[in-house]
């Protein structure tokens, strides 16, 4: 019982999920009343919220493709990290918009690490 356990909850933090994104304003001054953004976790967040690890895809990148690096004895250990992948914007998963800037891009992944996990600072970025 406790192996399926562990292979459901597993399986859960490798889904896809979306964070909505409010009042959305693009460099090239694009007003937008939402943006949805793409992401999957792995691992757990402490209480503290000190554990926290942010891999971004490229520009144009699917967190799929990150998936690969998450693992025990990988780059990232979800059981000493909370991972967070995120999808690009435009990517095909994540909300297009027009013209899409790498200072979007950090803009959304700032908003979805402070509004949507409540993160104020990060064990690191990749």
């Amino acid at each position: 019982m406790k192996l399926f356990l562990f292979l459901t909850a597993t399986l859960a933090a490798q889904e896809l999920k979306f964070a909505e994104l409010r009042d959305f304003k693009t460099t090239s001054g694009e007003d937008l009343a939402s943006v949805r953004l793409g992401y999957r976790t792995y691992g757990t967040l402490n209480v503290a919220k000190t554990n926290a690890v942010l891999f971004p895809t490229w520009f144009g990148g699917k967190s799929e493709n990150l998936q690969q690096f998450v693992g025990k004895d990988k780059i990232l250990d979800p059981d000493r990290f909370f991972v967070i992948l995120v999808d690009a914007l435009s990517n095909g998963v994540s909300t297009r918009i027009e013209k899409p800037t790498i200072r979007d891009m950090v803009r959304s992944q700032h908003r979805l690490l402070t509004e949507h996990f409540g993160i104020a600072r990060l064990q690191g970025v990749i």
